[in-house]
Parts: structure tokens; C-alpha cells; sequence
């Protein structure tokens, strides 16, 4: 039987998660991989992006993001091309900046000849744009590229149809990276938890409008209508959406920032590449649309474990 090769758009292709990713999916399973990113592929990496790349605007505008992927999808998918899976794996931490608990001392108020209240002014407006464009960069590197993920790809993910020509149940696969910190409270890192807590809402939401959640019998009927009214929301019969949730994932980026943690403790990058994987291959082994899944090392220490948390 003529098995379709399958295309997959990597957003964050160009970090630690999402080379490995494209690695696994070209060289391995065989895939068409599209990549996304703010950052150029290496020569290496661009050998695996089979299906092309889209170079994404360096912005915490979620405006100017969804228009640049958007557009660069429209220029690369031919019209008789489908995008199977679709999945974000963009991201960074950052924790609380660190901010005086009082103003400056008086003696350099003195030093610089300035006015008491004015300097106080100053300090207060320069901790404000410390604070608020923290949590600016947290939602334009965790929660921005997941919408503009969603809403570029709602005309190019498949109907259905599956690898194979008898499988008419298989539809499109979107995923996004979430955190389990985020969960509950997260102290210390405000503004990444704030983005990561609004990406599980979204893959929850998204998930709950498609054919394939497990919900309430008004959500269904809601989400029914939802997907009625348009020809282009079709796609979202057959979608499942997941959202990955790893404690910390082993990266080079993630051991130079936190070099005294137990890295054994960590998620490799290869094991939660693996699952998105699998469920491309095999539809059947996806966990209901909309879940949140929970990935940590097994206890042999030879692989991961993913556990549905909500």
C-alpha cells in the first residue's frame, strides 16, 4: 500500500528541543519538516528542513509573529500539500528580575545633585520596565509563538485522510510545550508562569472545540456549532491537541543556567521527540484532545515517562 509522506511544521526549530526534533522526524521517521524560528538554521539543520524554513521576526508582537508565519506558510505548503502535525516547541525562562527593595541612599542623591523626589521617580519608573517587560519577553517567547502556531496553520493541517489510503480517522497533531511548575503557584518566575499557564488554557481550549475532546456534553454542542460555521474550521473534526509538560528539559542552556541540579532528574530532548513521533505514526495511542501531559524520567533512567495530569 502507497504510504502519503507526512509534513510537520517545527516552530523553535532552531533550539536544543527543536533540533532534535527535526533530527528524529527527517532522518528517522522520515518526514517532511518545515522549520520556524527567530534563529537561521545551521547548514546541518537545514538539510533536515525538507519542506523549508520561515525565518520569524526577532518581536514580543504577537501581530507581527502570526503575520510572518502566516505568510511564510503561504509560501512555502503547494496546494496539494497538508500539514499533519504542527508542533511549538519555542521557548525560554526567566526568572523574576531582581529588584531593589528600597530606593537609592541619600548620600547618592547628594552625589548627583538631584532632587530626592525626582530621583525616587526615576527608580520607580526603571523597576516598572524592569518588571513589566519581563513578563513581555516571557509571554512573546512561551505564549505568542503557540497562538500564531494555531491560527497560521488552520488552513494548511490536514482533514483526515491518515498516512494510509483505508484510514480515513486519522487527523492533523498539534502540540505545544507547557510546564509543569505551572500547574500551580510559581513563586520567583511570574512572568513564565504566567505564559505557560496561558499556553496550557489555550491547548485545553483549542482541543475542547475539536471532534476528538472528552468533555461536557455543552461543550460538545458548543464546540459542534464552532466547527459548523465555517468550511475552514473543518480541519478540527479530526485535530488533536496536546500539550507537553516536563519539569526541566536537559539542555545546554538549562545546565549552564542551573549547573549544582541533578541533570538525571532531567527530560531528554530524544524522549519527548520520540512520543511526538510515535503519535504521528500511530493516532490511535494520542491522548484525547485537549490534555495536558506530564513528562519526567522513568525509573530505570532509560527513557520518559507521560502521564495525562488534566
Amino acid at each position: 500500500m502507497m504510504h502519503r509522506q507526512q509534513t510537520a511544521l517545527v516552530v523553535g526549530s532552531s533550539g536544543s528541543l527543536g533540533r532534535c526534533l527535526i533530527e528524529h522526524l527527517s532522518r528517522d521517521l522520515k518526514v517532511r519538516v518545515i522549520g520556524a524560528d527567530v534563529i537561521a538554521p545551521s547548514s546541518e539543520d537545514e538539510s533536515r528542513l525538507t519542506g523549508g524554513f520561515v525565518e520569524l521576526p526577532n518581536t514580543t508582537s504577537l501581530p507581527e509573529l502570526t503575520m510572518a508565519l502566516t505568510d511564510g506558510l503561504h509560501q512555502l505548503i503547494e496546494d496539494d500539500q497538508e500539514l499533519d502535525a504542527v508542533i511549538c516547541v519555542a521557548g525560554a525562562w526567566e526568572g523574576d528580575p531582581l529588584l531593589p527593595s528600597l530606593p537609592p541612599p541619600i548620600d547618592i542623591i547628594a552625589e548627583n545633585d538631584e532632587d530626592d523626589n525626582n530621583v525616587q521617580r526615576l527608580w520607580l519608573l526603571d523597576c516598572a520596565r524592569e518588571y513589566s517587560e519581563n513578563v513581555e519577553r516571557m509571554l512573546g517567547k512561551n505564549l505568542y509563538p503557540v497562538l500564531a502556531a494555531g491560527y497560521a496553520s488552520q488552513n494548511y493541517m490536514t482533514e483526515g485522510g491518515g498516512v494510509d489510503d483505508d484510514d480515513n480517522d486519522n487527523g492533523g497533531l498539534f502540540v505545544a510545550i507547557g510546564a509543569t511548575a505551572a500547574l500551580s503557584s510559581t513563586p520567583g518566575m511570574l512572568g513564565y508562569g504566567l505564559s505557560k499557564v496561558a499556553t496550557h488554557h489555550y491547548v485545553q481550549t483549542l482541543g475542547e472545540t475539536s471532534g476528538k475532546a472528552v468533555t461536557t456534553k455543552s461543550k460538545r454542542k458548543l464546540a459542534r456549532r464552532i466547527r459548523n460555521h465555517s468550511s475552514t474550521q473543518s480541519y478540527l473534526n479530526r485535530l488533536s491537541v496536546v500539550g507537553i509538560l516536563p519539569t526541566t528539559i536537559d539542555t545546554p542552556a538549562n545546565r549552564q543556567a542551573m549547573p549544582n541540579e541533578d541533570f538525571s532528574e532531567w527530560t531528554n530532548s530524544i524522549d519527548i521527540a520520540k512520543e511526538i513521533g510515535l503519535w504521528m505514526r500511530k493516532p490511535a495511542l494520542r491522548p484525547h484532545s485537549g490534555s495536558l501531559v506530564k513528562v519526567h524520567p522513568n525509573s530505570k533512567g532509560d527513557g520518559a515517562e507521560f502521564k495525562v495530569a488534566r
